[in-house]
């Protein structure tokens, strides 16, 4: 235990001593590239987007800021005048979001059970599902209130351009956690001892770093998305959808990051889900076992519902950058829903495949209606039985 919190310490220093070093380190070079602007505006800028941090570009150049992000050309009530405002689809959301966060965050508690928290699958669904929560509040709540007031970037500039940043960080961790997941469930099926004990004890908070320090690396780095009304999407292009504005669009036309980001998760999540479903069809051929069989059919399933959503939100995504022009209404209002769902369909996918989280959430309610499970005959599923071991199977029959 003492080793696991001197480790755990030697992380969170870590984490705060390299980002500093990281921002300082790029804020060295974006004012080099200040200091010679009297030789060429345009050669400026070209230099200015390749090497300063989007952050340090608000923060300490903010008249750089300005000229990719100018909402000079109308006035506050103008730009409002631009915004669509859809009530049914902001109700919509908030309903939406309520039900998901009822059952998300007795699925989160329930990970936390000792006889599952020592599984190491389990701690890395407590760290997705907090991503997923603080997902869910974006994708619901707070976009419920921004299509009901029918936003565009320029009504809330500063905010929009904060928070956009924290969304893209926020995807990217998603996506990270996500593949380092299905990398896990792999390790686990395999069965082998120095491959699970990467996973084991204080190895977790490696794993845990690695989505944290890339959801820092992403919020410095990438180009923010922006909130608008007019196409109801989060886009890196804060004047889409609004005719008659003229701007330098290169800065937020650089998706390089974001674009890599998505190709390596559904890169990752193919081969280690595909790696999975093959070996688990493999071994039920083999071993004729009933038992892998439903094992195989669940992850299958799983797998392909948890994964189609990242795949087809990132790709269309992808698709929306690098094709601005046959970017149709119709898919925009699909890659909102994807977006939306990418966090608010996997608790969904729990309740309904995963009985240990479905009974977690069925015996929380229970308790707050001041009933007793046990007493009521109902069999928690690990009492039965003795708890499945890190490199077992059954976390893959659960998940």
């Amino acid at each position: 235990m003492t080793t696991l919190v001197r480790n755990e310490q030697f992380l969170l220093i870590f984490l705060f001593k390299i980002t500093p070093i990281l921002f300082l380190t790029l804020r060295t070079q974006a004012a080099h590239v200040v200091c010679s602007f009297h030789k060429s505006h345009t050669t400026v800028l070209l230099r200015f987007r390749s090497v300063i941090s989007k952050m340090d570009l608000f923060l300490f150049h903010h008249d750089q800021y300005k000229y990719f992000y100018n909402c000079s050309m109308y006035t506050t009530e103008e730009w409002n005048s631009f915004g669509v405002k859809r009530i049914n689809l902001g109700l919509y959301c908030v309903i939406t979001g309520v039900v998901i966060m009822l059952i998300y965050i007795p699925c989160a508690k329930t990970m936390l059970k000792p006889e599952l928290w020592r599984l190491p699958c389990y701690k890395l669904m407590f760290l997705n599902a907090i991503i997923d929560i603080w997902g869910v509040f974006n994708t619901c709540f707070l976009l419920a209130y921004l299509s009901i007031e029918g936003v565009v970037y320029c009504s809330y500039p500063t905010f929009l351009y904060l928070y956009g940043t924290l969304i893209m960080a926020l995807w990217g961790a998603q996506c990270c956690t996500v593949l380092i997941l299905a990398f896990n469930r792999c390790v686990e099926f395999c069965q082998m001892p120095t491959l699970t004990r990467m996973f084991e004890g204080k190895n977790i908070c490696f794993w845990y770093a690695i989505p944290i320090m890339w959801f820092f690396v992403l919020g410095m780095y990438i180009t923010p998305c922006q909130f608008n009304s007019v196409v109801n999407m989060w886009m890196m292009d804060p004047y889409v959808g609004i005719s008659g504005v003229q701007a330098d669009r290169s800065l937020y036309e650089n998706v390089i990051l974001l674009n890599t980001n998505n190709m390596l998760t559904f890169v990752g999540l193919t081969t280690c889900y595909l790696f999975l479903i093959l070996s688990i069809w493999y071994k039920s051929r083999n071993l004729h076992s009933v038992a892998l069989g439903r094992v195989q059919r669940q992850v299958s399933i799983q797998a392909c519902l948890i994964c189609s959503i990242i795949y087809l939100t990132g790709g269309l995504y992808v698709f929306f950058e690098f094709f601005p022009e046959y970017v149709k209404p119709i898919y925009l209002t699909i890659d909102f829903f994807l977006f939306q769902w990418g966090f608010c369909g996997v608790p969904v996918i729990y309740i309904c495949m995963n009985r240990t989280l479905r009974f977690g959430v069925i015996e929380f309610y229970m308790g707050l209606g001041g009933y007793d499970r046990r007493s009521e005959g109902t069999t928690n599923m690990f009492t039965s039985q003795d708890p499945p071991k890190s490199g077992s199977v059954l976390p893959s029959q659960n998940m």
